[in-house]
C-alpha cells in the first residue's frame, strides 16, 4: 500500500492562536488525499466567562495648569505607559500643553524584597510610594529616566502616587517596576479598589437622589459591563441617619459584583428624642419636656391638627414647652411633637399623653 499525502484544510471556525469569543465555536477540518478521498473532523472550543466585574484601583486625575490648578476629569487607568508626542492625552478636557496629571492606585509585590521603580518623563515627574516621595524631577526636560528603590511586603496593597506635568513639546509619562519574582514591566491596575460611603445633607432641599455614578468606584470588566443597579436612589427627611445601599454591577455574561455602602442622611432633626409631660388638674397649665433637644431645631406641640403653645428653639439640653390650661380639655390628650430643621419637619416618634384630671366636686359638708 502506497502512502498517500494528505492535505488538511480548515472549513469553519477560528484558526489556532486566534482569540475565541465567549461561548461555543465549532472548528471543522477537511482532510483530502491524492486520490481525492476526504474525511472531516469537527471539535468545539468553549470559552466561559466566570469573572465578575472588578473595581479599578488605578485612576488618573487630569488638571488644567501645571500645578493641578483645575480638576477637569478622572479616568480609570489600565497601564502607566503614555507617550502622546505633541498630541493630546486621553482626556479631551485638557489641551496638548500646560496640563498636569495625578495618577493614584496601589501595587502588590509578588514577593517580599527590594523593588526598583523607573519613571520616564517629559516634563516634570514626582513619585510617592507608601506616602514617601522617592523620585522628584519637577523640571522641564526631554524624555528622562529616573529610578529609586523601596522595600515592599508580598501581597500587601501599597499606595502609589505619580504626578506629572506637561509644559510644551513632547509629552511622555511611564512608570515601571522590577523586583523579586517580577521582571521589569509597566505598572498596571491591580484591582482591589474599595467603595466609599456617602453623606447627603438635606437641610436645604429636604430630598436628594443618587445614581450609580455616585457610588461606582470604577468597576471594569474585560467582556463589558451591562447594567448597574442601585438599591435605593431617593432619600428624604424620613431617611435621616444610616441607610444601607447596594450597587449591583453585572457584566454582559451575567456575572455580578456588589458594592455595599452606607448613605448617611444628615440635616434632618432627630425624631427619636424622649418626651415627658405633666399630669395636671383642670385649669392648670402643663409642661412637655423634650429630652436632649437639638440646637438649630424648632419644636412645636399639636393636639390633633391644632398647634398648642408656641414653637420653641432647641437648646442642646432638656427643653420645656408650656401648654396653657385653656388648650387642654379634661381627660387624656395625645400630643404630637413636631421638630423642624431647614427643609425637614418630622414628628417625634414619642407621642406623649397629657392627663388633665377634673376638679373635685364636693357635694356637702357635715358637722356633728
Amino acid at each position: 500500500m502506497e502512502f498517500q499525502p494528505v492535505i488538511i484544510t480548515q472549513t469553519a471556525g477560528l484558526p489556532t492562536g486566534a482569540v475565541f469569543p465567549v461561548g461555543t465555536t465549532t472548528n471543522t477540518f477537511l482532510a483530502t488525499d491524492n486520490s481525492g478521498n476526504t474525511a472531516t473532523h469537527s471539535f468545539d472550543v468553549i470559552v466561559s466567562d466566570n469573572t465578575a466585574p472588578e473595581i479599578a484601583s488605578l485612576k488618573a486625575e487630569y488638571y488644567n495648569g501645571r500645578d493641578f490648578n483645575t480638576l477637569m476629569e478622572t479616568l480609570n487607568v489600565s497601564e502607566l505607559n503614555y507617550n502622546w508626542g505633541s498630541g493630546a492625552p486621553e482626556s479631551t478636557l485638557v489641551g496638548i500643553d500646560n496640563f498636569s496629571i495625578r495618577f493614584q492606585g496601589n501595587v502588590k509585590a509578588p514577593q517580599t524584597g527590594t523593588y526598583t521603580f523607573y519613571t520616564t518623563s517629559d516634563d516634570g515627574v514626582r513619585l510617592c510610594v507608601d506616602g514617601t516621595r522617592i523620585i522628584n524631577n519637577w523640571t522641564d526636560h526631554g524624555p528622562t529616566v529616573n529610578t529609586a528603590t523601596v522595600n515592599l511586603i508580598a501581597g500587601q496593597a501599597t499606595p502609589i502616587k505619580l504626578e506629572f506635568y506637561e509644559n510644551g513639546g513632547g509629552a511622555v509619562i511611564k512608570l515601571e517596576w522590577q523586583g523579586p519574582g517580577l521582571a521589569r514591566e509597566y505598572v498596571k491596575d491591580s484591582g482591589g479598589g474599595t467603595c466609599t460611603d456617602l453623606v447627603l445633607d438635606l437641610s436645604v432641599s429636604g430630598a436628594a437622589t443618587i445614581d450609580a455614578d455616585d457610588i461606582d468606584p470604577g468597576y471594569t470588566d474585560a467582556c463589558g459591563i451591562a447594567t448597574r443597579v442601585v438599591s435605593q436612589t431617593a432619600f428624604d427627611c424620613n431617611d435621616s441617619g444610616d441607610n444601607a445601599v447596594t450597587l449591583t454591577v453585572t457584566d454582559v455574561n451575567g456575572n455580578s459584583s456588589f458594592c455595599n455602602i452606607n448613605v448617611q442622611v444628615i440635616g434632618a432633626p432627630d425624631n427619636s428624642l424622649g418626651v415627658t409631660v405633666d399630669t395636671k388638674c383642670d385649669d392648670e397649665d402643663a409642661n412637655a419636656t423634650i429630652q436632649n433637644s437639638e440646637l438649630g431645631v424648632s419644636y412645636s406641640l399639636y393636639l390633633g391638627t391644632s398647634q398648642i403653645g408656641t414653637s420653641v428653639n432647641g437648646t442642646g439640653s432638656d427643653l420645656n414647652i408650656m401648654v396653657l390650661a385653656a388648650d387642654l380639655p379634661v381627660g387624656n390628650n395625645s400630643i404630637t411633637v413636631n421638630a423642624s430643621k431647614g427643609a425637614c419637619a418630622l414628628d417625634l416618634l414619642n407621642s406623649p399623653t397629657v392627663l388633665i384630671n377634673p376638679k373635685p366636686d364636693p357635694v356637702g359638708i357635715f358637722h356633728e
